[in-house]
């Protein structure tokens, strides 16, 4: 049977892909956020038999979202806040699986948003 399993306790897992290599090992890549960490870069590997151990965080976010994407005074009237809908997946010739997504960094926020990109690689 394979394992598709991946949740975590109390917070959420938002946007997933997948990458994998030739043989058919990869990971999923996605953003975690909920009541107990602020928006942050999370991973875990998979192979033929499914998902392979636990989500891992490689590093947390450091404060919420504060971009003003969300709000009816910058012209969002219809849906509610975006986050963590950018993050993909790409096995190298290699077959390292490099991955990115979005989270909040310690860095200084930019005019309309703190968010920023996290770039990560998990080695054959």
């Amino acid at each position: 049977m394979i394992n598709t399993d991946v949740t975590v306790a109390t917070n959420s897992l938002m946007y997933p892909t997948v990458g994998v290599n030739a043989d058919g090992e990869g990971a999923i890549v996605m953003s975690l956020a909920g009541p107990t960490v602020f928006p942050s870069p999370s991973f875990i590997a998979i192979d033929g038999s499914g998902v392979q151990g636990p989500v891992r965080v490689p590093q947390y976010g450091t404060g919420p979202s504060d971009g003003l994407s969300c709000y009816a005074a910058f012209g969002d009237r219809e849906r509610g806040c975006r986050w963590g809908d950018y993050s993909e997946a790409v096995a190298d010739e290699n077959g390292d699986i490099w991955m990115a997504t979005e989270w909040i960094p310690s860095s200084p926020r930019t005019e309309f948003a703190n968010w920023g990109t996290y770039v990560m690689k998990v080695n054959r």
